[in-house]
C-alpha cells in the first residue's frame, strides 16, 4: 500500500473524530478516549495490530514517524 493512501486514511479517521490536523500534520486537542478510538479505527481500517511499544506515547506528535510505522506494518517490512 502506498504511503499517500495511508496518510489519507489516517486523516479521514481524524476528521471523522473531530480532530483538527494542522498543515504540519500535528494533532491538537486530543483526549485519551478519542486517542484510543482513533487507534482502534486505524487498526481496523488497515487490518493491523499496533505493538504496545508504539502506543506507549502519543504517537501523533510525530505523524511522519507514525505513518512510516503503519506503512512498514501494512507492507510487512
Amino acid at each position: 500500500m502506498k504511503k499517500s493512501k495511508i496518510v489519507k486514511g489516517i486523516i479521514d479517521i481524524f476528521i471523522e473524530n473531530g480532530i483538527n490536523i494542522e498543515d504540519r500534520m500535528v494533532v491538537t486537542d486530543i483526549d485519551s478516549l478519542v486517542y484510543m478510538t482513533i487507534i482502534v479505527e486505524i487498526e481496523q481500517k488497515f487490518n493491523i495490530v499496533l505493538p504496545d511499544t508504539v502506543l506507549s506515547d502519543n504517537v501523533f506528535n510525530d505523524m511522519d514517524g507514525f505513518v512510516n510505522i503503519i506503512y512498514q506494518i501494512v507492507n510487512g517490512k
